[in-house]
Order: structure tokens, then C-alpha cells, then sequence
């Protein structure tokens, strides 16, 4: 059969926004007409459509970011994703928190940071019976999916004093640069959800706590040097991802858009194996050049992207683990 998508007023109303064709429209009109009849998963079914609906109307990318940007915003004001705050403790993923999250990113990858700022200031207007804030997100540049309270955040952290094996990793560049080389053809698309430009690709080593023995029997070296440090605190675990390994390589032209981590309690150890060039990793607003056999440690709960303009291929290995609070405070958790 034809597959014929579902009638798609909604998001034809975010993308006539998106291109400027209506200067009155609102979340909050959205929320109070079309959120009040339509389910909750009948408008999650309708983002996913979303994307077909920008190829019809021929949308840019930009242009197709900020119209889901409009789609995750209304989300997160639907009295079903709503509920959430109420029914959910903090330390869990809470809808609303997520679709503003979801929103803030697409507008960031719109280049429309001044509805990512309002969007944060939404977010955060949220309020409990005794006044206290629903979300605890500090700016528009740190919004991941949960936030645990009493948490240190600063975009780059000082790696050895807190991960004091990160010296020894970058001692073994070399051994860990022709492994690395060696995967080359394991190696698949990541992360498509980010949507980034250019080649951007992926071997997990460490996922949802288990180390995955063709990758690892690939690179020995590398796999026996981590297993001895990751994972730093499994009890201390929120969600399935909290700690991983990953390699990645990167392409010529390939650019990472802004995206943050689902949790505030993760440092990432971003270990540039080989590549690095002119390539720059922002966060928090930041930007720092990497360098061929050097680690960046960095709160993945911060907006983050990547630019790869130079030729030649990048790889780098990516080793997230739990924030130094928690591993000094064990009970710090939300």
C-alpha cells in the first residue's frame, strides 16, 4: 500500500513560521487548541513525519531545524508531557525536560539562539506547589535531559587530577592510533538524530555496560588499558549510556551541530588520536583546537559541537565517565 502521512496541520503551522509567512503564532496557542483534543503520540507521530513534510515545502535545513524546534516546544507544554513534573522525581527522564531540550538544539542548529534563549527561559519558568523550579537548567548553553542537583559545572575540566590515567592513555597514542587505523572498516554512521554535515562515524567499544568483544578483539591494546578504568562508578548509574567508550572519525568538511549530554552527573575524556588539524571542539560557548594525542575533558550536560574544516580524516576516542562530585560524594546523586 501507499503510505500516506496523517493530516499535518500542526507542523505546516511551524513551518510557515519557519519561513516567515505568520508573525502570530505562539506555543501557547498551539498548546490551548490543537494540544488540547490531539494525544500526546499522535503529535510525537507527527514530528517524525515532519522531515517528509519539509521535503514537500522544500524547506533548507535551517529551516526544517527551527520548524521542529516549533513541534518540540509545543510538546513539551502538552498537558500529557506536563504531567511529568508531578508524577516523576528529578533523577528520571521527565518529557517536558526533554522536548525543550530537543527544542533548544534544533534552534541552535537553526541558528536561531534567540528562540533557544527564549525556550530556556520557558523551561525554566516551571514551578512546584512550593515555588521551586521544575527545571534547574543554569543557562541556555547546559540543558541535558536530567539534571542531578548539588553537582559541580564548568564546560572543560582539568583531566589528570581527576582521571589521573588519562597521562598514561596519551602515553599509548601511538599503539592506539594504528588500532584505530586498523577498524577503519567497522566503523558506521553516528549518531543520525544530531544530523550532522559531512562524514561523522562510530565503533562503541563500552555501551550499556558491556564491552563489545568484536570491537575489542579488534583493538586489545586499547581495550585493555580502559577496561581497567571504566567503568569509574557503575552504581551510580541514571541512565544506560552514563558511561561509554566510543571511537570516532570524522571527515573533511564535517561539522557536529550543538547537542548536550541526557545527564549533568557525565564527563566526556575526549582523546584526539590522530587528525586533529585545524579541527576546533566548542563548549559551553568555548572553542579549543584539538591536538594529535591529547585529551579535553569536558561536562557533556554542556552544548557541545564540532568543526572539522581541514583534509583528511580525524579519530578520536571518546571515554565518558562520572563526574568527580559524584565519585568524591557517592550519595550526590538528585
Amino acid at each position: 500500500s501507499i503510505f500516506r502521512p496523517p493530516a499535518m496541520r500542526f507542523p505546516l503551522v511551524a513551518i510557515s513560521v519557519a519561513l516567515g509567512e505568520s508573525d502570530n503564532f505562539s506555543c501557547e496557542s498551539v498548546a490551548t487548541t490543537e494540544n488540547a483534543t490531539a494525544g500526546l503520540e499522535e503529535l510525537r507521530h507527527k514530528l517524525h513525519v515532519l522531515p517528509w513534510v519539509a521535503a514537500k515545502a522544500e524547506l533548507q535545513e535551517e529551516q526544517s531545524k527551527r520548524a521542529e524546534g516549533f513541534v518540540f516546544r509545543a510538546l513539551a507544554t502538552h498537558p500529557e508531557c506536563v504531567k511529568d513534573f508531578d508524577a516523576l522525581p528529578d533523577d528520571v527522564v521527565r518529557c517536558p525536560q526533554l522536548m525543550y531540550k530537543s527544542a533548544i538544539q534544533r534552534f541552535f542548529g537553526a541558528n536561531a539562539t534567540d528562540l533557544a534563549e527564549d525556550t530556556w527561559q520557558e523551561a525554566v519558568s516551571h514551578r512546584d506547589a512550593a515555588g521551586e523550579p521544575h527545571v534547574r537548567w543554569p543557562s541556555v548553553l547546559e540543558t541535558p535531559t536530567i539534571w542531578l542537583r548539588d553537582l559541580r559545572s564548568s564546560a572543560f575540566w582539568d583531566c589528570e587530577p581527576h582521571f589521573p590515567w588519562v597521562s598514561a592513555l596519551q602515553d599509548l597514542a601511538p599503539s592506539v592510533a594504528q588500532e584505530a587505523h586498523g577498524v577503519a572498516g567497522m566503523l558506521g554512521a553516528a549518531y543520525k538524530y544530531l544530523r550532522p554535515d559531512g562524514a561523522w562515524d562510530v565503533l562503541n567499544l563500552y555501551r550499556g555496560g558491556e564491552w563489545q568483544a568484536e570491537a575489542c578483539e579488534a583493538m586489545p591494546t586499547t581495550c585493555a588499558f580502559l577496561q581497567a578504568n571504566v567503568p569509574t562508578a557503575r552504581d551510580s548509574w541514571v541512565v544506560p549510556n552514563n558511561e561509554e567508550v566510543v571511537l570516532l572519525r570524522s571527515s573533511a568538511d564535517t561539522f557536529v551541530p550543538e547537542h548536550s549530554g541526557a545527564v549533568n552527573n557525565q564527563i566526556n575524556v575526549h582523546f584526539t588520536i590522530s587528525g586533529a588539524g585545524s579541527a576546533v571542539l566548542t563548549v559551553g560557548g568555548k572553542g579549543k583546537e584539538l591536538q594529535d594525542g591529547k585529551a579535553l575533558c569536558f561536562q557533556d550536560s554542556f552544548s557541545h559541537s564540532l568543526n572539522h574544516t581541514h583534509e583528511g580524516d580525524r579519530y578520536t576516542l571518546v571515554i565518558r565517565v562520572i563526574h568527580p562530585d559524584v565519585l568524591t560524594h557517592p550519595k550526590l546523586k538528585a
